[in-house]
């Protein structure tokens, strides 16, 4: 019938034994029956086989054979699926091994030809292989110990090209205080050697703050501090320093009500004054600073009526020891060192200096950028 029909399609989908108890001979225990009745189902033993029995919506008691238990002779099949898979796992683990060697020797062979000399040798990884990021990390190392080396071989030729010319003039002064026969002439000679030696304190001033920047930068601890505060500062400062000229500060009211920002105060006075310092040699009659803050970035503006910066030459004047017209400089002052500071600085205050020419003095303009907060506070 239908049932039986049913009954034999679940026995053979569950791999199990299912059948119809007929005839009171085939039924179990009392206290078994007793467990179907009241639970509806109930397991118990039968010639050492488990079974379950049971009750059915219409009364009708149906066993259930439990699935039989583990063969032995399946074990060999066990056995040999584990060594198959332990001998793929061993043999996938030995080609990853040998692509990491491999490339782990690449990098050997290129720390051993940087430690040669060989500045310029990079590690060669595609994307995604195993030490992928290990080799950008390698090349970005590399990377930063050329241009150290670089800088370094380019401040002591530079540094060398510096120190002759206040060096003989020292000399010179000495041997003429030799002939000097009156106090007048000898404090003439006094006055300039100090003036070379205030020259020379300001080279190795530049230079130490140059070398310090450029090794990985100092260690910057950024504080609230008013900018605006600052370019006045810096403005007073260099107004008493050069009487001759107009040098004035612009800050509008917007730019007064946000003047707080994290800043190292020192390092930005510092590169403030450059960009200020070097307008004013170059300046014929003013220097405009213009400072303007909004809710994301500061800005400053530093601009001179002189004769401005050929376009062409805007990306060099911020070279280590570069000179634009090497008589003018010598005239002027500096050492070529003082907008590379300010660019540095900027760096680490993960900002832009940049030049421009003047719309309103028809001179040069030095500008600053930076975010007004730390990156954190910003949610980056």
């Amino acid at each position: 019938d239908e049932r039986e029909e049913a009954i034999g399609r679940l026995s053979s989908g569950l791999n199990v034994t299912i059948s119809r108890v007929q005839g009171s001979g085939s039924l179990p225990a009392d206290e078994v029956l007793e467990r179907v009745y009241s639970r509806g189902s109930a397991f118990y033993q039968d010639g050492g086989e488990g079974l379950i029995l049971v009750k059915l919506a219409d009364g009708e008691l149906v066993k259930v054979g439990l699935p039989a238990p583990f063969n032995p002779w399946a074990w060999p099949v066990v056995l040999l699926l584990l060594a198959v898979s332990g001998s793929v796992l061993a043999l996938s683990l030995i080609f990853v091994l040998r692509r990491l060697d491999s490339n782990l020797r690449k990098v050997e062979s290129v720390a051993v030809r940087i430690a040669r000399g060989e500045m310029s040798a990079r590690v060669e990884a595609g994307e995604g292989t195993v030490v992928s990021r290990l080799a950008a990390a390698f090349n970005g190392m590399a990377e930063h110990i050329q241009r150290l080396v670089n800088v370094q071989r380019e401040m002591i030729h530079a540094v060398s090209h510096e120190l002759r010319t206040p060096v003989a003039r020292i000399r010179f002064g000495v041997q003429m205080i030799e002939d000097c026969q009156g106090q007048e002439a000898l404090q003439k000679q006094l006055d300039g050697i100090d003036g070379d030696i205030q020259e020379l304190d300001e080279l190795i001033d530049e230079i130490l703050t140059y070398a310090r920047l450029e090794q990985g930068g100092p260690v910057f601890s950024l504080e609230e501090a008013s900018i605006t505060d600052i370019v006045k500062q810096v403005v007073a400062e260099q107004q008493i320093i050069r009487p001759a000229l107009i040098i004035e500060d612009e800050i509008d009211e917007a730019t007064e009500r946000l003047a707080m920002a994290d800043v190292e105060p020192r390092y930005i006075h510092r590169a403030i004054q450059n960009l200020v310092g070097n307008a004013g040699r170059y300046a014929v009659g003013k220097v405009l600073v213009r400072c303007h803050i909004d809710e994301d970035h500061c800005r400053i503006d530093v601009e001179d009526d002189g004769s401005g910066i050929p376009e062409e030459e805007w990306e060099k004047v911020f070279t280590a020891f570069a000179r634009l017209d090497d008589s003018r400089t010598r005239t002027s002052g500096g050492y070529g060192l003082g907008l590379s500071i300010v660019r540095r600085i900027l760096y680490w205050h993960n900002g832009q200096a940049f030049v421009s020419r003047s719309d309103s003095l028809g001179g040069a303009r030095f500008s600053l950028v930076w975010p007004r907060k730390k990156p954190q506070e910003l949610g980056l």
